[in-house]
């Protein structure tokens, strides 16, 4: 039985998956079994991972028809054997080939259920490789070290909810799969993780190298309007998946709510799927939804302090790289004043 399982989901990697997979051979730890699962690939990736498979004993292969990310990596987790999982996508890699050593040797000197470390991200455009660095540090976590989850209620829901840069015990997965169908399914699963681990390491270095790219979720979420009020099926599944210590981080979610809720929103201002009198009809449904549970969510600091930085100027970063747009303040504040009036009217009709 190996001591880590690498699940990986692979759809269409063909240009990627050798790295992805070369940069597993090449770590420095060596006691993991590798679960690949070929969620219907239609591109030659099946090919390609055939011939590690052959190659290597501790690889294994599961092909599925074309499920989504989220059965694919409950299959793999099944599957799995290892005291720990790690998730790693096909278009990306460990950043260095001690990093999942770093990872495990943490985890086995504290016993832990969670090591959290550093993205390393970066973007293909026209030829050029344009480092974002760690952009999406956004825990507030600067210091390498241990800590207590109780004293750092705000991380679990801070800290990007993606798989690729976190260790998980399986005993503090236990059950708990992915939500099929859904388009942000580690939001759901990745911080009821971090929130059920009594404590934690955070590595202050990058352990995951994150390819940015028009097919990444975050992009397309932001040029498209597909889905958007799932956010609020996803928000539920994730107070489930928190059980019974959902109590003790209850304002930790409702700032996790107006985050990720503002985020889904505020890239409407991107949307080119969509004409403008079709996205007004969006915000209002969308904001009604959101003063449902928070009543006057857009008054409190945090969500001011969202607008105006953080993840906002991370978005709005990346989109210009990707769509060659210098500025797009004027397309956020246009965008506010639309939502202002849209409340306005909810506040109106709900009124009489």
């Amino acid at each position: 039985m190996a001591k880590v399982s690498i699940i990986i989901p692979v759809y269409n990697a063909e240009p990627y998956i050798e790295t992805c997979l070369n940069s597993i051979l090449s770590q420095s730890f060596k006691d993991y079994e590798v679960i690949l699962v070929n969620d219907g690939s239609k591109d030659n990736s099946l090919n390609k991972i055939e011939k590690y498979v052959l190659n290597h004993k501790n690889f294994k292969l599961f092909v599925t028809e074309n499920n989504g990310t989220a059965v694919a990596r409950n299959i793999g987790l099944d599957a799995a054997t290892g005291k720990y999982i790690k998730f790693i996508d096909a278009d990306d890699s460990f950043y260095s080939m001690t990093s999942l050593e770093d990872m495990v040797s943490v985890a086995e000197e504290y016993k832990l259920d969670t090591v959290i470390g550093k993205y390393y991200s970066y973007i293909k455009l026209l030829g050029l490789k344009i480092d974002l660095k760690d952009a999406w540090n956004t825990s507030g976590l600067t210091e390498e070290g241990l800590y207590q989850t109780k004293e750092n209620k705000s991380v679990p829901f801070m800290e990007m909810p993606n798989v690729g840069n976190k260790l998980f015990s399986r005993n503090i997965i236990g059950n708990m799969k992915f939500p099929a169908g859904y388009k942000w399914e580690d939001l759901a699963v990745v911080p009821a993780l971090i929130a059920r681990s009594e404590q934690f390491y955070y590595i202050n270095k990058p352990v995951y190298s994150y390819r940015m790219s028009l097919y990444n979720t975050t992009i397309k979420d932001c040029l498209f309007a597909n889905d958007i009020f799932q956010f609020f099926e996803v928000y539920e599944m994730l107070k489930n998946n928190l059980g019974d210590v959902e109590p003790i981080f209850e304002e930790e979610l409702k700032k996790l709510y107006v985050v990720h809720g503002s985020l889904k929103y505020l890239n409407s201002s991107l949307w080119i799927n969509m004409t403008p009198g079709e996205k007004r009809k969006i915000f209002r449904d969308y904001i009604n939804l959101m003063e449902l549970m928070y009543p006057k969510y857009n008054e409190s600091d945090l969500y001011k302090d969202y607008v105006s930085s953080g993840l906002a100027c991370i978005l709005q970063k990346y989109v210009n790289l990707l769509i060659g747009k210098f500025e797009i303040k004027s397309d956020i504040n246009e965008l506010k004043l639309n939502i202002d009036s849209d409340r306005k009217l909810i506040k109106s009709k709900t009124s009489k």
